[in-house]
């Protein structure tokens, strides 16, 4: 029985540019995604699998005899690559200590690097403001940023296109203060991991959601904490339901209805597994972790509301002890009684001062 032929590959990557583009054009889609799914420059590592990457040896011809500088070199190769195939998402990594000499606004100031859709930036130890300005103010296709090991911006550190991203994750959060959280809005979801937040900050993020003027985020927010909340303290001057109908013990708390703008006004606050968790639904809305029944915030909402005016009536009532106001305050007491007995939760009132 004759042998089986062996196939082997041809390394086209070697052959000069204008031909290696002639015959990738002349490829099927999938054909030109197996051959060349990765691209990087320089010598590719044991962990990545060499036969995945493109290296800088195998692309030698496709450079000038006057092309040294290294950060010429790959952004000239990426415009070639991307000229025989369009990406429709391009990500760059920025390793600082390997970046010795150049300067992120260096990479930065050409256009096919700024037209990346997600920025990694790896290592080193504090990443100034003026480069993390300059890649949020001049990448524009930006929707995803990743600051891993050791790298941290500056403490006190903002900029208002980092809760307009798609994603954004830190390996750390110790560098960000409280009022940068006053800028969410219509936010999809977010994760603040090891934090500086004291309860006083978290106290005050709580009353500024409470009475913003839109919906600040329209999933959830999670905030890491070191320890068991203590109540008092996180929700000080705020008037809340304590409930356990839901399976775990929450907080709800009624969001000012006086914005147009704003839809969701309940707002839950749970503490789980040392995160601080915090969700905004409509009152009609269905409790997101699957328990037993058909439960909504409706009776929750309406018990919010009822206390609501009965601590107005409360005010009233100390200057003006008229027969009619005590018989509301009755009729929402016993409207109480009802809705708590139904919905299981208890009441903590607090006048915001």
């Amino acid at each position: 029985m004759e042998g089986q032929r062996e196939i082997r590959s041809f390394p086209i990557q070697k052959l000069p540019y204008l031909v290696t583009s002639r015959i990738i054009r002349l490829m099927e889609s999938w054909e030109q995604e197996n051959h060349f799914r990765f691209f990087s420059c320089g010598t590719a590592s044991q962990e990545t699998g060499i036969g995945r990457f493109v290296t800088l040896e195998e692309v030698s011809k496709w450079l000038k005899p006057t092309e040294t500088n290294q950060l010429e070199i790959i952004v000239g190769l990426l415009e070639k690559f991307v000229s025989i195939i369009p990406q429709s998402f391009m990500e760059v990594h920025l390793n600082l200590p390997e970046m010795r000499t150049m300067s992120i606004q260096n990479v930065f100031f050409h256009p096919i690097i700024r037209n990346c859709e997600a920025v990694i930036i790896i290592g080193g130890k504090e990443i100034s403001s003026e480069d993390l300005n300059f890649i949020l103010d001049t990448a524009s296709c930006l929707r995803h940023l990743r600051i891993e090991d050791t790298s941290t911006p500056p403490y006190g550190y903002f900029h208002e296109k980092i809760f307009e991203l798609k994603t954004f994750e830190c390996h750390t959060y110790d560098w960000m203060c409280i009022e940068s959280l006053f800028t969410l809005k219509n936010h999809g979801k977010l994760s603040i991991g090891k934090n500086r937040f004291s309860y006083a900050d978290l106290n005050r993020f709580l009353k500024f959601w409470v009475h913003c003027e839109v919906d600040m985020f329209d999933r959830y927010l999670h905030i890491d904490m070191e320890e068991d909340i203590a109540e008092d303290e996180l929700f000080d001057g705020i008037t809340r339901l304590n409930s356990n109908r839901f399976g775990l013990p929450a907080y709800l708390i009624k969001a000012d209805s006086n914005h147009q703008q704003r839809r969701k006004l309940i707002l839950c606050i749970w503490y789980q597994k040392r995160t601080l968790k915090l969700g905004a639904w409509l009152p009609d809305d269905r409790w997101p972790i699957e328990v037993e029944g058909d439960k909504t915030f409706q009776g929750e909402y309406d018990a919010l509301i009822a206390v609501e005016r009965r601590m107005e009536l409360e005010q009233i009532l100390k200057e003006n002890r008229g027969e009619e106001i005590l018989n509301e305050i009755r009729e929402l007491n016993e409207q109480l009684e009802e809705l708590q007995e139904e919905s299981m939760f208890t009441i903590t009132e607090c006048i915001e001062f």
